[in-house]
Protein backbone atom coordinates (compact mmCIF):
# COMPACT_ATOMS: atom_id res chain seq x y z
CA UNK A 1 0.00 0.00 0.00
CA UNK A 2 1.12 3.60 -0.93
CA UNK A 3 2.36 5.88 1.82
CA UNK A 4 0.54 8.86 2.18
CA UNK A 5 2.29 11.89 0.79
CA UNK A 6 1.98 14.00 3.77
CA UNK A 7 4.82 15.81 5.40
CA UNK A 8 5.11 14.95 9.32
CA UNK A 9 6.99 17.65 11.54
CA UNK A 10 10.16 16.92 13.65
CA UNK A 11 7.62 17.00 16.84
CA UNK A 12 5.27 14.59 15.32
CA UNK A 13 8.33 11.77 14.18
CA UNK A 14 9.73 12.22 17.47
CA UNK A 15 6.14 11.19 19.00
CA UNK A 16 6.11 8.55 16.91
CA UNK A 17 9.30 7.24 17.36
CA UNK A 18 8.30 7.17 21.28
CA UNK A 19 4.94 5.28 20.41
CA UNK A 20 6.84 2.79 18.49
CA UNK A 21 9.84 1.93 20.65
CA UNK A 22 10.37 -1.55 21.29
CA UNK A 23 9.52 -3.10 24.57
CA UNK A 24 6.93 -5.59 25.96
CA UNK A 25 4.70 -2.28 27.24
CA UNK A 26 2.87 -0.15 24.76
CA UNK A 27 2.30 3.41 24.98
CA UNK A 28 -0.32 6.14 24.31
CA UNK A 29 -0.87 9.52 24.55
CA UNK A 30 -4.07 12.14 25.25
CA UNK A 31 -4.96 15.19 24.09
CA UNK A 32 -7.20 17.06 26.62
CA UNK A 33 -8.55 20.38 25.21
CA UNK A 34 -9.15 23.50 27.13
CA UNK A 35 -11.01 26.49 26.12
CA UNK A 36 -8.68 29.44 26.92
CA UNK A 37 -5.12 27.52 26.80
CA UNK A 38 -5.14 25.33 23.38
CA UNK A 39 -4.49 22.05 25.42
CA UNK A 40 -2.00 19.75 26.48
CA UNK A 41 -0.51 16.47 25.75
CA UNK A 42 -0.58 13.56 28.21
CA UNK A 43 1.32 10.28 27.90
CA UNK A 44 0.70 6.95 29.67
CA UNK A 45 3.16 3.58 29.55
CA UNK A 46 0.94 0.69 29.34
CA UNK A 47 2.15 -2.57 32.03
CA UNK A 48 2.28 -6.16 30.44
CA UNK A 49 -0.74 -8.08 30.30
CA UNK A 50 -1.56 -9.24 33.80
CA UNK A 51 -3.06 -12.81 34.21
CA UNK A 52 -6.41 -11.52 32.70
CA UNK A 53 -4.86 -10.21 29.45
CA UNK A 54 -4.99 -6.61 30.54
CA UNK A 55 -2.45 -3.87 30.66
CA UNK A 56 -2.80 -0.80 33.90
CA UNK A 57 -2.23 2.60 32.16
CA UNK A 58 -0.06 5.26 34.30
CA UNK A 59 0.28 8.21 33.09
CA UNK A 60 3.88 10.21 32.90
CA UNK A 61 3.89 12.72 35.91
CA UNK A 62 7.70 12.55 36.89
CA UNK A 63 9.29 16.27 35.73
CA UNK A 64 12.09 15.05 35.27
CA UNK A 65 10.93 12.15 32.53
CA UNK A 66 8.52 14.70 31.45
CA UNK A 67 11.36 17.05 30.54
CA UNK A 68 13.06 14.74 28.85
CA UNK A 69 10.27 13.55 26.87
CA UNK A 70 9.52 17.91 26.19
CA UNK A 71 13.27 17.50 24.79
CA UNK A 72 12.91 14.35 22.65
CA UNK A 73 9.87 15.95 20.66
CA UNK A 74 11.44 19.48 20.72
CA UNK A 75 8.51 21.15 22.17
CA UNK A 76 6.12 20.80 25.20
CA UNK A 77 2.51 20.84 23.07
CA UNK A 78 2.40 21.14 19.64
CA UNK A 79 -0.07 19.55 16.79
CA UNK A 80 -0.70 16.01 15.31
CA UNK A 81 -2.82 16.85 12.81
CA UNK A 82 -0.66 15.35 10.09
CA UNK A 83 -0.23 11.78 12.07
CA UNK A 84 -4.27 11.88 12.01
CA UNK A 85 -4.93 12.81 8.31
CA UNK A 86 -2.50 9.82 7.25
CA UNK A 87 -4.40 7.43 9.27
CA UNK A 88 -1.22 7.16 11.22
CA UNK A 89 -3.05 7.02 14.43
CA UNK A 90 -5.54 4.98 16.22
CA UNK A 91 -7.90 6.76 18.05
CA UNK A 92 -10.92 6.96 20.63
CA UNK A 93 -13.37 9.09 22.90
CA UNK A 94 -15.52 8.21 25.53
CA UNK A 95 -18.87 10.00 23.09
CA UNK A 96 -17.65 7.79 20.04
CA UNK A 97 -19.75 5.71 18.12
CA UNK A 98 -21.47 2.78 19.45
CA UNK A 99 -22.82 0.88 16.19
CA UNK A 100 -25.79 -1.47 16.01
CA UNK A 101 -26.22 -1.62 19.99
CA UNK A 102 -22.79 -2.98 20.84
CA UNK A 103 -20.14 -1.66 22.75
CA UNK A 104 -17.90 1.23 21.14
CA UNK A 105 -14.36 0.86 20.41
CA UNK A 106 -13.76 3.38 23.12
CA UNK A 107 -15.40 0.58 25.61
CA UNK A 108 -13.60 -1.70 23.82
CA UNK A 109 -10.35 -0.38 24.81
CA UNK A 110 -11.16 0.27 28.62
CA UNK A 111 -12.05 -3.49 29.02
CA UNK A 112 -8.48 -3.76 27.98
CA UNK A 113 -7.40 -1.80 31.25
CA UNK A 114 -7.26 -2.43 34.15
CA UNK A 115 -8.75 0.83 34.85
CA UNK A 116 -9.95 4.09 33.47
CA UNK A 117 -7.64 6.74 34.20
CA UNK A 118 -9.16 8.88 31.53
CA UNK A 119 -11.20 12.02 31.33
CA UNK A 120 -14.54 11.75 29.42
CA UNK A 121 -13.05 14.59 27.40
CA UNK A 122 -9.70 13.58 26.36
CA UNK A 123 -9.01 12.00 22.94
CA UNK A 124 -7.12 8.87 23.43
CA UNK A 125 -4.59 8.01 20.56
CA UNK A 126 -2.12 5.25 20.13
CA UNK A 127 -0.09 3.96 16.75
CA UNK A 128 -1.77 2.14 13.96
CA UNK A 129 -0.73 -0.34 11.72
CA UNK A 130 -0.51 1.79 9.39
CA UNK A 131 1.55 4.19 11.64
CA UNK A 132 3.77 1.32 12.47
CA UNK A 133 4.54 0.40 9.20
CA UNK A 134 5.28 3.95 7.78
CA UNK A 135 7.70 4.40 10.89
CA UNK A 136 9.49 1.03 10.36
CA UNK A 137 9.59 1.66 6.13
CA UNK A 138 10.29 5.71 6.54
CA UNK A 139 9.24 7.66 9.38
CA UNK A 140 12.61 6.35 11.37
CA UNK A 141 15.30 7.32 8.80
CA UNK A 142 13.48 10.63 7.99
CA UNK A 143 13.78 11.33 11.99
CA UNK A 144 17.68 10.56 11.64
CA UNK A 145 17.98 12.83 8.61
CA UNK A 146 16.27 15.42 10.28
CA UNK A 147 18.13 14.98 13.71
CA UNK A 148 21.35 15.11 11.25
CA UNK A 149 20.45 18.42 9.83
CA UNK A 150 19.62 19.96 13.29
CA UNK A 151 22.72 18.84 14.48
CA UNK A 152 24.30 20.94 12.02
CA UNK A 153 22.51 23.97 12.20
CA UNK A 154 23.38 23.85 15.98
CA UNK A 155 27.31 23.71 15.27
CA UNK A 156 27.04 26.10 12.74
CA UNK A 157 25.63 28.76 15.77
CA UNK A 158 26.78 27.08 18.75
CA UNK A 159 28.74 29.80 20.89
CA UNK A 160 27.56 31.30 24.08
CA UNK A 161 26.49 34.91 24.62
CA UNK A 162 25.71 36.91 27.41
CA UNK A 163 22.05 38.01 27.93
CA UNK A 164 21.44 41.40 29.21
CA UNK A 165 18.66 42.89 31.62
CA UNK A 166 17.57 45.68 32.97
CA UNK A 167 18.17 45.63 36.96
CA UNK A 168 17.79 48.46 39.70
CA UNK A 169 19.94 49.92 42.64
CA UNK A 170 18.51 51.17 45.74
CA UNK A 171 19.38 51.20 49.24
CA UNK A 172 17.74 48.28 51.26
CA UNK A 173 17.18 49.03 54.75
CA UNK A 174 18.22 46.00 57.31
CA UNK A 175 16.24 46.22 60.87
CA UNK A 176 18.24 49.29 62.95
CA UNK A 177 17.73 51.26 59.64
CA UNK A 178 14.09 50.64 59.15
CA UNK A 179 13.53 51.44 63.41
CA UNK A 180 15.67 54.71 63.22
CA UNK A 181 14.00 56.06 60.43
CA UNK A 182 10.90 57.66 60.76
CA UNK A 183 7.64 55.35 59.91
CA UNK A 184 5.82 57.90 58.34
CA UNK A 185 7.84 59.46 55.61
CA UNK A 186 8.88 58.03 52.47
CA UNK A 187 12.59 57.26 51.79
CA UNK A 188 14.11 60.14 49.37
CA UNK A 189 16.40 58.15 47.72
CA UNK A 190 16.43 57.43 44.04
CA UNK A 191 16.02 53.92 42.23
CA UNK A 192 19.01 53.78 39.82
CA UNK A 193 18.38 51.71 36.61
CA UNK A 194 21.58 50.00 35.07
CA UNK A 195 21.53 47.22 32.49
CA UNK A 196 23.41 44.09 33.74
CA UNK A 197 24.94 40.96 32.51
CA UNK A 198 21.84 38.71 33.94
CA UNK A 199 22.81 35.20 32.60
CA UNK A 200 24.52 33.08 29.83
CA UNK A 201 23.13 30.76 27.63
CA UNK A 202 24.27 28.51 24.45
CA UNK A 203 22.41 29.36 20.90
CA UNK A 204 21.23 26.73 19.11
CA UNK A 205 19.37 28.32 16.39
CA UNK A 206 18.75 32.22 15.19
CA UNK A 207 16.65 33.86 13.06
CA UNK A 208 16.32 37.13 11.99
CA UNK A 209 14.98 38.18 15.57
CA UNK A 210 15.91 35.50 17.48
CA UNK A 211 18.41 33.46 19.08
CA UNK A 212 16.89 29.66 20.51
CA UNK A 213 18.89 28.82 23.96
CA UNK A 214 19.86 25.95 25.81
CA UNK A 215 21.75 25.53 29.04
CA UNK A 216 20.61 28.76 30.36
CA UNK A 217 22.66 29.80 33.48
CA UNK A 218 21.81 33.24 35.63
CA UNK A 219 24.58 34.79 36.50
CA UNK A 220 24.58 35.74 40.52
CA UNK A 221 23.68 39.18 41.40
CA UNK A 222 20.77 41.52 41.06
CA UNK A 223 17.30 40.90 41.15
CA UNK A 224 15.97 41.27 37.62
CA UNK A 225 12.16 41.63 37.14
CA UNK A 226 9.95 39.08 35.85
CA UNK A 227 8.57 41.83 33.54
CA UNK A 228 12.60 42.85 32.97
CA UNK A 229 13.77 39.42 32.04
CA UNK A 230 14.05 39.24 27.87
CA UNK A 231 14.30 35.46 28.21
CA UNK A 232 10.92 34.03 26.57
CA UNK A 233 9.30 30.56 25.86
CA UNK A 234 9.99 27.67 27.88
CA UNK A 235 12.40 24.80 27.54
CA UNK A 236 13.53 23.47 24.99
CA UNK A 237 12.42 26.48 23.25
CA UNK A 238 13.62 29.02 24.95
CA UNK A 239 14.49 31.74 23.21
CA UNK A 240 15.56 35.84 23.31
CA UNK A 241 15.24 39.13 21.05
CA UNK A 242 18.31 40.21 19.29
CA UNK A 243 18.12 43.16 21.01
CA UNK A 244 18.90 41.11 24.53
CA UNK A 245 22.43 39.91 23.63
CA UNK A 246 24.75 42.35 25.92
CA UNK A 247 27.40 40.24 24.52
CA UNK A 248 27.92 37.50 21.55
CA UNK A 249 30.71 34.88 21.00
CA UNK A 250 31.67 35.47 24.89
CA UNK A 251 34.24 34.34 26.75
CA UNK A 252 34.87 32.61 30.36
CA UNK A 253 37.04 35.38 30.82
CA UNK A 254 34.45 38.14 29.41
CA UNK A 255 31.55 36.92 31.52
CA UNK A 256 33.98 37.04 34.90
CA UNK A 257 34.70 40.61 33.79
CA UNK A 258 31.35 41.65 33.38
CA UNK A 259 30.71 40.04 36.45
CA UNK A 260 33.02 42.12 38.48
CA UNK A 261 32.04 45.22 36.54
CA UNK A 262 28.36 44.97 38.02
CA UNK A 263 29.09 43.78 41.43
CA UNK A 264 31.55 47.01 41.61
CA UNK A 265 28.82 49.53 40.53
CA UNK A 266 26.69 48.36 42.34
CA UNK A 267 28.80 48.27 45.50
CA UNK A 268 29.43 52.00 44.74
CA UNK A 269 26.32 53.01 44.39
CA UNK A 270 25.22 51.52 47.70
CA UNK A 271 27.79 52.98 49.25
CA UNK A 272 26.80 56.39 47.75
CA UNK A 273 23.42 55.60 49.07
CA UNK A 274 24.17 54.36 52.86
CA UNK A 275 26.05 57.63 52.84
CA UNK A 276 23.29 59.55 52.28
CA UNK A 277 20.67 58.11 54.21
CA UNK A 278 23.57 58.49 57.12
CA UNK A 279 23.88 61.93 56.62
CA UNK A 280 19.78 62.70 56.18
CA UNK A 281 18.38 60.43 59.10
CA UNK A 282 19.47 62.88 61.91
CA UNK A 283 17.53 65.71 60.20
CA UNK A 284 14.78 63.90 59.26
CA UNK A 285 14.78 62.51 62.83
CA UNK A 286 14.37 66.50 63.75
CA UNK A 287 11.69 67.24 61.55
CA UNK A 288 9.64 63.87 62.47
CA UNK A 289 10.01 65.35 66.35
CA UNK A 290 8.85 68.72 65.14
CA UNK A 291 6.03 67.77 63.26
CA UNK A 292 4.95 65.43 65.89
CA UNK A 293 5.19 68.40 68.33
CA UNK A 294 3.28 70.39 66.43
CA UNK A 295 0.56 67.81 65.36
CA UNK A 296 0.31 67.74 69.34
CA UNK A 297 -0.06 71.33 69.94
CA UNK A 298 -2.73 71.53 67.24
CA UNK A 299 -4.78 68.77 68.58
CA UNK A 300 -4.90 70.74 71.77
CA UNK A 301 -5.82 73.89 69.96
CA UNK A 302 -8.66 72.01 67.99
CA UNK A 303 -10.18 70.60 71.30
CA UNK A 304 -10.38 74.02 73.38
CA UNK A 305 -11.34 75.90 69.61
CA UNK A 306 -14.62 73.19 69.50
CA UNK A 307 -15.36 73.64 73.28
CA UNK A 308 -15.27 77.30 73.56
CA UNK A 309 -17.99 76.89 70.13
CA UNK A 310 -20.06 74.17 71.40
CA UNK A 311 -23.44 74.35 71.63
CA UNK A 312 -25.35 75.55 75.06
CA UNK A 313 -26.95 72.81 75.50
CA UNK A 314 -23.27 70.81 75.79
CA UNK A 315 -21.70 73.67 77.69
CA UNK A 316 -21.66 72.42 81.76
CA UNK A 317 -24.05 74.02 83.71
CA UNK A 318 -23.64 77.28 85.90
CA UNK A 319 -23.20 76.83 89.48
CA UNK A 320 -26.43 78.00 90.90
CA UNK A 321 -26.33 81.37 92.89
CA UNK A 322 -26.51 81.87 97.04
CA UNK A 323 -29.65 83.77 98.26
CA UNK A 324 -30.13 87.05 98.69
CA UNK A 325 -30.00 88.54 102.41
CA UNK A 326 -34.00 89.31 103.57
CA UNK A 327 -34.91 87.17 100.80
CA UNK A 328 -37.74 84.31 101.45
CA UNK A 329 -37.17 80.76 101.31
Amino acid sequence: MAEPKIKLTFAELALLDWLCEPGPARRLFTFHAYIRSGGSLNFYDLSEPNEEGKRTPNMIQDREVLHQLHLRFGRENFPTTNLLRAKFLSSWHSLGHHGQGGKSSYEKLIDQLTRNPFHYSDNIYAPSKEGRLYWTNTGKAELQRLREQQRNQRESVARTIVIGATDYVELSLDADMRKAFPASFPLPLPKRRYRRAYATAEVVKETASRLYLTNLKQIPGGQVSYTNNPVEGREPNLYIPREAVLLDYATPAAIRALRALDEEHVESQQQALRSAFDQMLPILQALDSRLAQQAAMRDDMLRETLARFAPAADQPADDPQPDEPGSKP
